[in-house]
């Protein structure tokens, strides 16, 4: 009988650890496919074109990663590169796309909380970079620092912190 009860406890201990580990990580596991750092990045290009960027709270995120061909990756007119030396820059890497479709809450500008989505998106030249500044990701089709200039076109403020962090 002792060893029944011997064989009983270790099988719940091990179930125990066993479960533990299984929860431990389904909860600290990274859930996206790309790097957080462009997660973090997007955020900060997202809260640059609130008026109050302080108040930016992000409140979901789904992401997922394309592989691009050389032509996808280089039709992007900021890596204007002739053909001739593009397979130089790439070489072995297949090029992707990140793209993060993040939730988030903020003020407008007359101090009510808003609930908005925005569509980040990131050519990476390996899947294993990741842009540590926010000029090199787009926020629903479109660069910051070309959406201050149609939207805020007389704005230094909102131009120079833009710029800051582009």
């Amino acid at each position: 009988m002792t060893s029944r009860r011997s064989k009983a406890k270790s099988l719940a201990a091990c179930t125990l650890i066993i479960a533990v580990a299984v929860i431990g990580y389904t909860l600290f596991r990274d859930p996206l496919p790309f790097p957080r750092r462009f997660v973090q990045t997007c955020d900060t290009a997202i809260a640059d074109r609130l008026k109050d960027p302080v108040s930016y709270e992000r409140t979901g995120v789904q992401g997922s990663v394309r592989a691009l061909s050389h032509e996808e990756f280089f039709a992007d007119p900021r890596r204007a590169v002739a053909p001739e030396h593009r397979r130089g820059l790439i070489g072995s890497n297949q090029p992707v796309r990140y793209e993060a479709l993040i939730t988030y809450q903020a003020l407008d500008a007359v101090g009510a909380v808003i609930q908005e989505q925005a569509n980040c998106t990131f050519n990476s030249l390996s899947g294993g970079d990741a842009p540590n500044k926010t000029g090199g990701v787009l926020i629903d089709g479109e660069y910051n620092l070309d959406w201050v200039k149609r939207q805020h076109p007389n704005s230094r403020e909102m131009f120079f912190r833009i710029l800051k962090n582009s």
